[in-house]
């Protein structure tokens, strides 16, 4: 029987400290990637919006920890369902996936404790609220 996959998802006030947290210790074992994108999407009304997403994850195989996290920014209507989906290996060495999501949100973090390697691939999505068009967009980051 497999253990089931151990992770948490929840909303912290900002993404990069939490994710920049590691001992040195922990540095030594710790891969890392990040993107940031200015998206434009047209709202209800016609009117242009820019917004910047911003997207992080860390891995540990010393502690198992994957850290994954999607922010975004700009004016008021910079806000949407928060989608990441982690693929990765676990420490058992089968291929495994957490996901998380947040609904009008501008910040969605999700933690995995089992990470048996640092080959890992999040998708991060956000879909802008109040929008008309080009409301989806994605970045992805990945660590070998």
């Amino acid at each position: 029987m497999r253990r089931a996959t151990r992770w948490a998802a929840g909303a912290a006030a900002v993404v990069v400290p939490i994710l920049a947290g590691a001992s040195a210790a922990a540095a030594a074992t710790a891969s890392d990637d990040e993107a940031v994108g200015p998206f434009t999407f047209i709202a209800n009304g016609g009117e242009a919006v820019l917004c910047t997403m911003s997207v992080v994850h860390s891995v540990d195989t010393d502690t198992g920890e994957i850290a994954a996290g999607v922010t975004v920014g700009g004016n008021a209507g910079c806000r949407g369902t928060l989608f990441i989906n982690i693929q990765y290996v676990d420490d058992h060495g089968d291929a495994s996936h957490a996901d998380a999501s947040s609904r009008q949100a501008v910040l969605q973090n999700l933690f995995v404790y089992d990470a048996g390697s640092t080959a890992v691939t999040v998708d991060h999505q956000v879909i802008f609220d109040n929008c008309e068009r080009d409301c989806m967009r994605s970045l992805q980051t990945k660590t070998k």
